[in-house]
């Protein structure tokens, strides 16, 4: 605020927040935000008779620039993987040559932005991308000159693969970068996730983890089906007497741009009496055709006892493979939905069902009123298989 020439101060600003989403992997606006820079810049020089900072803003966006190009960097999708290096490398060898590093050197910014450059892009960037990918660097070092920058560039980023993790990259930050870049994914999907990779050094568990989270699993679809309830619970137009079909076709659509296959029958052909009793609503599908789950569907304005034991009873008639979770979500249209969510859950706690239930675990993570989940372990075949009950309140009166 105490800076005279406002064009500076939002400059600065611009800087800052662009670092930080470097820092913190949101890759989808860095382009805009270097061009926003740009236009600052080119505003700044043209108005000023005496643009003394020019080379240090001018070097700093050069050291952006690069920034912004590794950040963008996929390394996974690489098709050449030598020319994907020799890229990645030029970008990070024109940082180190900046004349804005020199420019820096003195002072105490230097020294605070190339460490947490260092410990909160770098590192992360490297660690979650390039340690399955050892033997692949290894033989691009035999191509090289002994005495090459390149090689010296890659003897560091193998370095890093295999230095101590206390030392170079703490837990926490990779995991921060993970959220970043899977912002639907809960904190249990990742503890899950950990633990089931708990043998591996810390970079090998976490490049694990993000290779999950990189494509539509079984791992991710409660976090993605929470959050499509959640999405058409934000929308007022499925309130009320809405019909079930055409809820369950938003729920489908979601998934489906979350990148799994979905068979929604509600969007199939249908006879005059619509959709046949036997046809489930929905299955979930992996990229690869595997049925990850089923979701019954139903509209309800009181426990209605008989039509909850027909839909439950439907997805163990019709889950073949005995799936591991399943899901009835449940479009509740009452007046009292506290009252209402617990009568449904004693209901279904006390009922006999097919397969003896084992547990009733409620989702004590859920922050919110209107929508609660609690789920159902059931011995089947004497192997435990979860029935995941969401409740949604979509009543107009809101009660």
């Amino acid at each position: 605020m105490a800076i005279e020439n406002r064009s500076d101060a939002i400059l600065m600003s611009k800087i800052i927040s662009l670092t930080i989403n470097i820092c913190n992997s949101l890759t989808s606006t860095l382009k805009e935000g270097l061009k926003e820079i740009c236009e600052i810049l080119f505003t700044i020089e043209s108005y000023s008779f005496n643009f003394k900072n020019g080379p240090y803003y001018i070097g700093f966006y050069r050291v952006l620039n690069s920034l912004v190009n590794i950040a963008e960097q996929k390394p996974l999708t690489w098709l050449d993987f030598r020319t994907g290096l020799s890229s990645l490398f030029k970008e990070y060898a024109s940082i180190q040559d900046q004349e804005i590093k020199d420019k820096l050197s003195l002072s105490h910014l230097s020294n605070s932005f190339s460490e947490k450059l260092k410990s909160e892009f770098f590192q992360p960037f490297f660690a979650l991308n390039f340690s399955a990918e050892k033997s692949r660097i290894i033989s691009r070092l035999s191509e090289l000159p002994v005495d090459s920058s390149e090689t010296t560039f890659l003897q560091d980023l193998l370095a890093l693969i295999d230095a101590d993790p206390k030392k170079k990259i703490t837990v926490e930050t990779l995991k921060k970068q993970l959220k970043l870049l899977f912002p639907l994914v809960s904190d249990s999907t990742l503890e899950e996730l950990e633990e089931r990779y708990s043998d591996e050094n810390i970079e090998t568990k976490l490049f694990k983890i993000f290779k999950d989270l990189s494509k539509p699993s079984f791992i991710q679809v409660d976090d993605h089906v929470l959050r499509s309830c959640l999405l058409m619970q934000s929308n007022r137009n499925y309130y009320g007497n809405y019909s079930e079909d055409d809820r369950n076709t938003f729920i489908a659509s979601m998934l489906e741009s979350a990148g799994y296959l979905v068979k929604d029958q509600t969007r199939r052909s249908k006879t005059e009496t619509g959709k046949s009793a036997g046809e489930i609503d929905i299955l979930i599908q992996d990229i690869e055709y595997h049925p990850i789950s089923i979701i019954e569907a139903l509209n309800l304005e009181s426990v209605n006892k008989s039509y909850i034991v027909t839909h439950i009873n439907k997805i163990f008639t019709y889950d073949a493979n005995g799936l591991a979770d399943n899901y009835i979500l449940v479009y509740a249209n009452v007046k009292k939905f506290g009252v209402f969510y617990k009568n449904y859950m004693d209901f279904v706690k006390e009922h006999d069902f097919k397969y003896p239930l084992i547990a009733l675990k409620e989702d004590n993570v859920m922050e919110y009123t209107e929508i609660r989940k609690f789920t159902i372990v059931h011995n089947r075949n004497e192997k435990e298989v979860r029935m995941h009950h969401v409740l949604i309140n979509l009543s107009d009166s809101g009660g």
